[in-house]
């Protein structure tokens, strides 16, 4: 994943999903492209239910926060030439060309800076990932520092410990709260068994309690993929 990252949450009526979805592998993400600053789209669907309620088409509501009551549909993940490549009229212009076409009821786009390099266990792993399991942080200031100590010196590796994890990778957003996400690459979506669960569950672990920072916690499987002129 890319040190510059654009990602969207989308909530798209049940009724819409699907056209919503091969729209966006066979026109908009080659659309996307076209923008010279972003190198690659990739499309996820969520692996969960997520029952949105009705909206009129094209009424979407942009945010950089996350709704409490959000059941986000799908997730695009932006590769970016850089943080300031957001901004690009061309990428605007797509960006809001796609809003009214497509039948998203809310919809959430935040900029991140990656922090590290992957943290990778598996370096023949398919690139992107078949899954991808998504956390959105809001840690205090006060508690950042151990919040990054304790992902960069224990947990990432802890978790890449579990046979379903590849690789995991954390980013801080430019754009106010939450802010930090977490991106773990998986062969398919799933929780952790309650054995592999002990694995992680460390006195440390215990001690911060990460899941008292959640925004949100997703599981989501690849529907698309576009790098350069090369759609999969």
């Amino acid at each position: 994943m890319r040190d510059s990252l654009l990602l969207e949450l989308l909530e798209v009526r049940r009724d819409l999903q699907s056209s919503v979805q091969q729209q966006y592998v066979r026109e908009w993400m080659p659309r996307f492209l076209k923008a010279p600053e972003v190198r690659e789209v990739s499309c996820y669907a969520t692996a969960e239910e997520a029952t949105p309620s009705a909206s009129v088409r094209g009424a979407s509501k942009v945010s950089t926060e996350v709704p409490s009551d959000m059941q986000p549909t799908h997730l695009l993940l932006y590769g970016l030439a850089s943080i300031e490549a957001a901004r690009s009229p061309a990428l605007l212009k797509v960006q809001r060309e796609v809003e009214l076409e497509a039948g998203i009821r809310r919809l959430v786009r935040k900029v991140y800076r990656r922090l590290a390099p992957p943290t990778v266990r598996d370096h023949q792993a398919p690139n992107p990932a078949p899954a991808l399991k998504v956390l959105m942080h809001q840690v205090p200031t006060e508690e950042e520092q151990e919040y990054n100590d304790f992902y960069g010196r224990e947990h990432l590796g802890h978790v890449l410990q579990v046979a379903e994890y590849l690789w995991g990778v954390r980013y801080q957003a430019v754009d106010g709260p939450p802010n930090y996400l977490v991106c773990y690459g998986m062969m398919k979506p799933g929780f952790m068994t309650a054995e592999a669960y002990e694995k992680v569950r460390t006195p440390w672990a215990v001690r911060i309690n990460v899941p008292r920072f959640n925004r949100l916690r997703g599981d989501f499987k690849l529907i698309g993929h576009a790098e350069g002129l090369t759609i999969t």
